[in-house]
This record gives C-alpha cells, structure tokens and sequence, in this order.
C-alpha cells in the first residue's frame, strides 16, 4: 500500500512539474490560469496522500503494539497462580501449556506485574526460588530436614 502511494506521490510530482513547463511555454493568459489552477489540484492531492501515508505508519505502529501486547499476554496465559508453601504465592507454568523440552518452573510475581517473565531460580537447597531481576526470593519448596 505505501509503494502505491509512493507511486502515486511521484507521480502528481512529475504532472506538477510538466504543468509548470507548459504554463512557462505558452503566453496565453488562459492556459497559465488552467495551468495553476491543475496546480492547485495537484497540490491538494499531494498534501491528502501525505496524510495518508503519515495515518498509514502511525495504523502500522499501533498494529505492531497491539501484537506486541498480545504475545505478552499469550506468553503470561501459560501461567497460574500457586502456593507451592503456605503464604508464599508465585506464577507457576501451567502443565497443559508447557512446550517440549521445557522444565516445571515458577515466575517471579512482583516482576509479572511490570510485565517482565523472570523464571525463579533455586537457591543451594534451601527451598528458596530467587528472581535474578529484582533480587527477591520466594519460597518454592520446603527446606532440606522441613517435613
């Protein structure tokens, strides 16, 4: 859509142009008066596909967004919240959208709120998950000798 308007910009350039060539040949009063007035035109279409093509990258940059904000929440969808120790909530990839080849594992909460997925990583032995993002941990499990 936008090499036809390109297009369509080039060409009212190259009218324009030969309208201005003709309007300089000829003496006659009444050509130079049809020939500004085609210039006229000519301009005015030049200035509406101007704000065509702007309305057209601003549309694409909006699509582009949106997209963008869809594989977001696609990719948040594949979580559920969990418990995994009592009063320590964390997002936990959910079985049914788990990939091949991907672990079981928990996304850090306060960093989902910003939009961001940061896989909790475990931490010696200690039952803890720790978000390399914001540096917090959680409880994911219970710690060696806890029954």
């Amino acid at each position: 859509m936008l090499d036809i308007i390109a297009t369509g910009l080039t060409a009212l350039t190259a009218a324009r142009d030969i309208t201005k060539g003709i309007a300089g040949l000829k003496e006659d009063v009444a050509v130079q008066i049809k020939a500004a007035e085609l210039l006229t035109i000519i301009a005015d279409a030049q200035g509406s596909l101007n704000e065509a093509q702007a309305r057209i990258y601003e549309l694409q940059a909006q699509l582009r967004d949106a997209r963008d904000a869809l594989a977001k929440r696609a990719d948040f969808d594949r979580y559920a919240l969990a418990e995994p120790y009592p009063g320590s909530y964390v997002w936990k990839l959910r079985s049914d959208a788990r990939l091949p080849d991907e672990p079981m594992h928990y996304i850090c909460p306060l960093c989902k709120e910003e939009g961001v997925v940061t896989v909790l990583q475990a931490t010696d032995g200690d039952g803890l998950g720790l978000c390399k993002k914001c540096r917090k941990n959680f409880r994911i499990g219970l710690a060696p000798g806890v029954a």
